[in-house]
């Protein structure tokens, strides 16, 4: 044999020794320690024989710095499809539209529920430019309503329109005379007042107001009069209406009724009102009043400062300034 042959058969025992060797130390090496409860501990051998020891427990060490973050492990695998849940409630009522009102260029949306929501539309685009149509017949003439005066002598054309009496004349035919000197050509279209005229009634105390109206019909209306002052007292035969009143010596009467008996104005118990009389008097001229304070003193009045005579005339001068002049006549002189 030769040398090299020899050396690989040695080699192959030698691994081959080797191996058994390390399966035997491989069993006997410790693969993982778990801790099996409070104090013991789990020793696991390679060849899965496992020993329980119990650890007597040590005094605590100090906190070891933190170690520095693995890295990250793969993804795991997607799990399965979980079972399909049951059904959910019913879900409350949606709102829908119930109706679509169209107004001009909006259109409103009446909700199920109530409410109204307005929409703006859309401008449509603007379209070609149509044909021109044909001319149309000539309209009728609209009347024209221009009311004007007249005098009598002009010429008034059938239907139109006068100004008479406050009111408003329509001639119903052609004439050349004015509502006053023909009425009948014309008819009242609007009753005017022309004139009022007021009457006034002593005895009743009351005012006739009558109107004469552009037709010529007359409206009266009576209407009462206003309470008066009545001096130092009423007059034969007038009327007394509620609030007049009247002066009396020191007193003022007033009438409290209507009719009231202007002859019998004596006062009653209380010396001050006449209620069955239809009277109330009172003072005319209220109480003295208190003294009032002095007024503060006014300036001097002027003085006389010098007396003179010249040429028979006394002169004298005040203080102001001012020269009053006086003719001495002498005693037993004629005049």
């Amino acid at each position: 044999m030769d040398a090299d042959a020899i050396i690989e058969a040695v080699g192959q025992i030698m691994r081959e020794r080797f191996a058994d060797i390390e399966r035997l130390i491989a069993g006997a090496r410790i693969k993982a320690i778990e801790d099996a409860g409070p104090g013991r501990v789990l020793v696991v051998l390679g060849d899965g024989t496992t020993f329980p020891f119990t650890v007597a427990a040590g005094p605590r060490g100090d906190k070891g710095d933190p170690g520095s973050n693995g890295a990250n492990g793969r993804d795991g695998v997607d799990g399965a499809n979980g079972r399909d849940g049951k059904d959910g409630e019913r879900g409350a009522e949606g709102v829908g539209i119930e109706r679509v009102e169209e107004s001009g260029d909006t259109f409103s949306l009446v909700m199920s529920n109530g409410v109204e929501v307005e929409v703006q539309k859309a401008p449509g685009t603007k379209g070609e430019r149509g044909e021109r149509g044909e001319r149309g017949e000539p309209g009728a003439d609209r009347m024209v309503i221009a009311p004007r005066h007249v005098r009598d002598g002009d010429a008034v054309a059938k239907g139109e329109l006068v100004y008479f009496a406050g009111g408003l004349m329509q001639a119903t035919r052609e004439t050349m005379r004015d509502p006053a000197n023909d009425a009948a050509s014309y008819v009242p279209i609007v009753n005017g007042i022309d004139a009022i005229r007021i009457v006034e009634n002593p005895a009743t105390r009351t005012y006739d107001i009558t109107a004469r109206l552009t037709n010529g019909a007359e409206v009266v209306e009576r209407i009462p009069g206003p309470p008066k002052f009545l001096a130092d007292g009423p007059r034969d035969g007038e009327r007394i209406i509620r609030g007049d009143q009247f002066v009396r010596g020191d007193w003022l009467y007033t009438a409290t009724e209507d009719d009231a008996d202007p002859a019998n104005t004596v006062p009653g118990a209380d010396g001050e009102h006449a209620p069955a009389d239809g009277w109330r008097r009172q003072f005319a001229r209220g109480k003295r009043g208190p003294r009032g304070e002095d007024g503060k003193r006014g300036p001097p009045g002027p003085g006389i400062a010098d007396v003179e005579v010249v040429d028979g005339v006394l002169v004298v001068k005040m203080t102001s300034g001012e020269e009053k002049f006086f003719p001495i006549i002498a005693a037993g002189m004629a005049a």
